[in-house]
């Protein structure tokens, strides 16, 4: 895990130089903002998924290669998942070992996924500050957790049921936003899952989520 953590990290900053050497100008930044998250699922009769806040964290590159036209690859931490509220004859996951048997009606399961996230996007800016952003993202499963509250109170954490998912996800994001002159900018993004996290084919998970950051560029 450590490798492929390590390996994510190296290939982010092997772009970042990359592009320093081949682009006319190159701004470093921070962001953080909130996450708006929820799953796409194939199984919407049985679970109605509903989007849940999460958070986000990280840094970033913006390297010029046009006037208008600019790379923008991100290093981010992102905490996403999902909620859902279950009737007493529900039973967790189904195929998945380890699940609860839930007992009270409308108890609360609250999936919490913690990501390292690589978008790379790219950016133009097609109004004075105005800004579209577009492009893929590699997302390395860190952490999960689910957390069930039934309708007595109890409660029930899992900190170990990442075998349930995959490790990596693929993600396509696309957005809008503003830059100030003095190199803060805000950014409304959504992000759609392209393949299955599920390692189960039975159901069908896929991430959605729409973030809004804050961001600081340092300008040269």
């Amino acid at each position: 895990m450590k490798h492929k953590l390590l390996f994510l990290i190296a290939v982010s900053f092997l772009l970042i130089s990359n592009f320093k050497v081949k682009a006319q100008e190159i701004n470093y930044g921070v962001k953080a903002g909130l996450n708006y998250s929820n799953f796409e699922t194939s199984n919407t009769g049985r679970f109605d998924f509903e989007y849940k806040f999460f958070y986000h964290a990280g840094i970033y590159a913006d390297v010029s290669i046009s006037e208008k036209i600019k790379i923008q690859p991100e290093l981010l931490y992102s905490a996403q998942g999902s909620k859902v509220f279950l009737d007493e004859s529900d039973l967790i996951g189904g195929t998945n070992p380890g699940d609860p048997v839930i007992s009270g009606s409308k108890s609360e399961l609250k999936y919490s996924f913690n990501y390292l996230l690589l978008p790379i996007m790219l950016k133009y800016n097609f109004y004075k500050g105005f800004f579209v952003t577009g492009g893929p993202q590699l997302g390395y499963l860190i952490s999960s957790k689910q957390e069930l509250i039934d309708n007595s109170n109890s409660y029930y954490t899992n900190h170990n049921f990442n075998g349930d998912f995959k490790k990596f996800t693929f993600d396509f994001n696309f957005g809008i936003g503003y830059e100030f002159n003095n190199g803060i900018n805000v950014n409304l993004r959504y992000s759609l899952g392209l393949n299955n996290i599920n390692k189960s084919d039975f159901v069908e998970y896929k991430n959605s989520v729409y973030q809004f950051s804050i961001g600081y560029s340092i300008l040269n």
